[in-house]
Order: C-alpha cells, then sequence, then structure tokens
C-alpha cells in the first residue's frame, strides 16, 4: 500500500512515502532505457527508484509518457473523481493517448468538474514536454502509448538496421563478459528471432533451434503477428545452460535474481535496469522424470514457451506493462494450448468451489505462489474464449497505459468481484479432458 493514497500530482505538498515499496519499471524519455526496481517514494516532480545497484531520483517528465501515466495511475485513489483529474492533466500534458479516457472518466463520476475538462481537452497537448529534446509521443488521438524512438506503429515498434546491428553486438559482449564469469565456453548460434548463447552438445543445436522458433509462432500466432516479423531489436537473447549449477549461477551472479529463481525456476526471462532482456534456462533433466526423456524435455518446452510469451509481451504495443494475473495467464494459457495439462483446470475447480478469497491474486504488490497460477491461467483462458477481439483489445489498452480493471470493465463490463464469480461459474461448467504431464 502506498503510504499516503489519493492525492493529486499537482497537489502533492509534500515527498510521500511509500511503504512498503513496490516493484516498477519505468523507460526514460530520452534513450529508451529501462529502470526497475523498488519505488521508494515520491513527489509533484519527481519519483525515487531503488535499483539493485543506486537509487535513482527521476523526474516525471523524464520518463515516456506510457512510463509515467501507468506508475501514476497506480498511486491514485480511482474512487476520487479529482485524482482522475490530475492524472488525465499530466497524461495529456506529456501527450498520452489514455489521458482523454482519464479526463472523461473524472467528468463522469463528479460533474462538476465537466469545465475544467473541457478546458483541457481544448488545450493543445504535449504542453509539459514539448521543449524536451529527442521525444517521440503519441498525439492524443494516435494509437501508441508515449514510448522512446522508434514509436509504436501497430504491435511494436521495429528496430532499424543500424539499431538492431548494435543490439546484437551488445549481446555478444554480455556473452563473452558471462562467459568470463561464470568460467564456462558460451557458443553463439542465431536463429530468426534469437541470439543463443550455450554449452550444450552441438548435437542438440537443432533442438535449440526448433523449440525457439517453435515457440516464437506459437506465441505471435496468439497476437495476431506474422512470425516472419521480428518483434525484437535485434534478436532476443537467450542462455542455455546444460547443468543446473551453471544456470543458478548466472541467475545469482549476474541478473542478481531472487534466491528462489536461481534455486527453484527452470528458467526465467529477466529485464536488467538498462531495459535488455533476455531469457536464462537449464537442460532437460530426465532424473527428475525417472528417466523418462520425453517427459523431460516437455517440462521443459513449457516453460520454454510460458517464458518466450513474457519476452513477447514486454515488447508488444510498446513498453507498457500489464498485471500480474494477466500476464502470467496468458503465459500459462499459451503454453497449456502446445503442451496441455489439466491438472491446473482440476486445482482451479476445487478452489473456485471451496469459494475461496482469489482477490490476493490481482494485487501486484503481493507475490504469486504456485497456486495462484491455475487460478490466473483459467481466468484468462475464460476471457479470452468467451471473446478473443475483446480480450485482445483490452490487453491492447492496459499496454497502452489503461488500469487493467479499467479495461476489463471497458471490454466485458465488470470489475474484478465480477470477474471472480463469473470465474467460478464458469469452471463449475467445464468439463475436463485428462491431459497428462
Amino acid at each position: 500500500m502506498v503510504a499516503v493514497a489519493g492525492l493529486a500530482m499537482s497537489a502533492i505538498a509534500a515527498r510521500v512515502a511509500v511503504s512498503p515499496p513496490m516493484y516498477v519499471q519505468v523507460y526514460l524519455r530520452v534513450g529508451g532505457s529501462m529502470v526497475a526496481g523498488q519505488l521508494t517514494s515520491y513527489d509533484a516532480t519527481d519519483a525515487a527508484i531503488k535499483t539493485t545497484k543506486e537509487e535513482r531520483t527521476i523526474a516525471w517528465v523524464d520518463m515516456t509518457g506510457a512510463s509515467a501515466f501507468t506508475l501514476r495511475s497506480r498511486l491514485i485513489d480511482k474512487t476520487k473523481a479529482s485524482d482522475w483529474l490530475e492524472l488525465g492533466e499530466m497524461g495529456w500534458g506529456m501527450n498520452v493517448k489514455q489521458a482523454r479516457y482519464a479526463l472523461n472518466k473524472a467528468a463522469s463520476m463528479d460533474p462538476a468538474l465537466k469545465p475544467k475538462v473541457d478546458a483541457i481537452l481544448a488545450s493543445e497537448p504535449g504542453a509539459l514536454v514539448k521543449d524536451k529534446a529527442a521525444e517521440a509521443v503519441d498525439a492524443p488521438d494516435a494509437g501508441g502509448a508515449g514510448d522512446a524512438a522508434p514509436a509504436v506503429e501497430g504491435a511494436f515498434a521495429a528496430g532499424t538496421p543500424a539499431e538492431n546491428a548494435a543490439a546484437i553486438e551488445k549481446y555478444r559482449a554480455d556473452a563473452t563478459e558471462v562467459a568470463g564469469k561464470l568460467k564456462v565456453r558460451l557458443d553463439e548460434i542465431q536463429t530468426d528471432h534469437f541470439l543463443i548463447f550455450t554449452d550444450w552438445d552441438q548435437r542438440e543445436y537443432a533442438f535449440l533451434k526448433t523449440n525457439l522458433e517453435g515457440a516464437y509462432a506459437v506465441v505471435s500466432r496468439q497476437f495476431d503477428l506474422s512470425a516472419k516479423e521480428n518483434i525484437f531489436i535485434g534478436k532476443l537473447p537467450v542462455y542455455m545452460f546444460a547443468r543446473q549449477s551453471t544456470f543458478r549461477q548466472f541467475a545469482k551472479e549476474i541478473d542478481d535474481a531472487p534466491p528462489y529463481m536461481a534455486t527453484m525456476a527452470s528458467g526465467y526471462y529477466y529485464s536488467r535496469d538498462d531495459g535488455i532482456g533476455h531469457m536464462a534456462m537449464w537442460k532437460p533433466d530426465p532424473t527428475d522424470t525417472n528417466g523418462d526423456v520425453r517427459k523431460a524435455e516437455r517440462r521443459w518446452a513449457y516453460v520454454l514457451t510460458h517464458e518466450f510469451t513474457h519476452a513477447f509481451i514486454a515488447r508488444y504495443r510498446g513498453h507498457g506493462r500489464i498485471p500480474v494475473w494477466l500476464n502470467e495467464g496468458i503465459a500459462e494459457m499459451i503454453a497449456a494450448g502446445q503442451f496441455p495439462r489439466s491438472d491446473p483446470i482440476v486445482m482451479a475447480q476445487r478452489m473456485a468451489k471451496s469459494k475461496m478469497d482469489i482477490s490476493p491474486v490481482f494485487d501486484d504488490d503481493m507475490s504469486k505462489a504456485g497456486a495462484s497460477y491455475p487460478i490466473m491461467r483459467t481466468l484468462v483462458e475464460m476471457l479470452a474464449g468467451d471473446n478473443p477481439r475483446a480480450f485482445k483489445a483490452m490487453v491492447d489498452d492496459i499496454k497502452g497505459g489503461m488500469d487493467g480493471e479499467d479495461a476489463l470493465e471497458k471490454h466485458f463490463h465488470c470489475d474484478y468481484t465480477g470477474l471472480t464469480m463469473a470465474w467460478r461459474t464458469w469452471l463449475g461448467q467445464v468439463k475436463v479432458q485428462y491431459a497428462p504431464e
């Protein structure tokens, strides 16, 4: 929880402490680099974010419009029309498309604010950032989200040839540094969309290429994109380690990952403070499946598809974040579509029947235990199955900066409470066809 909630941005007279700190990711307007860490405090002019290396104070206007708007929307009191007004006014000043929605929301909640809203909408957008150098913002009625150059046209911002070449060279330099620190030899394999650094046996390279490009084809199809397009700048770096011990060392020493990620995960997608994302995994281990190699490979491919979905979503329609329940739910839905698993549905049915409180699933400030994943998966499967077009439009709006619950209300006409009720009913009607892991 934010220690002091509901303060309009321009009305913040003193610095607001965030207790406990909340995890955030913001992108900078100039250069497009990402800063990720714990938000510790903020005021009318800036926000303090503690990364793994330092604490940075970043002015709101130095963030991309989408980043500032999304973060600010997490801090307002959504029951107050004045907060929506201030959010919308800030967004209009930063040329963010979703500002119009926030302003109209304020006027609908409090008709007395309509003259103020009309005055803002009649003014020239982008006043807060008009004099900023190298800005790449979107007009309020345009289709982007205010990301740093290049602007998003359609589903993603493609890199220029120079940008792609520079990114690949950086990834190679990073891999050389990683190999030195871990004291391991990493060979490079390139595919259409991936730059793989691995110490696997060369006879297994075809297996890696096939599975990674297969994952790209599946996920891009889910988002109505051609697998021939490349959503990444350069290519996505992927570290594939032969041994779990090397993977753990990489997670701990290179990514400074939380202990549970290093010790329990089979793989992950990770974004560093400089905005470069990569995947890391370790080889399928038949000892975990009683010597069943195919089962081990199936588990590995499920994790790969899940984690790659996160990498894809991170680039889809700019850098806007989406709620954890939606992000994990989409990843689980897509992975399960390729490698069916019925046990999670059975688990979700039991939880729905027990009338347990699932509201923590919608709280991004609460960690998600393993039991949350069947819930998140089935929530997404229900929405996507009910109305695929509305589901995609909801995701697009959220990526553009709209609050998750507001987007849900816009496209499915319910809030999280209503979604929970519909989920319980839907799961009671689902007929499970057993699919072994």
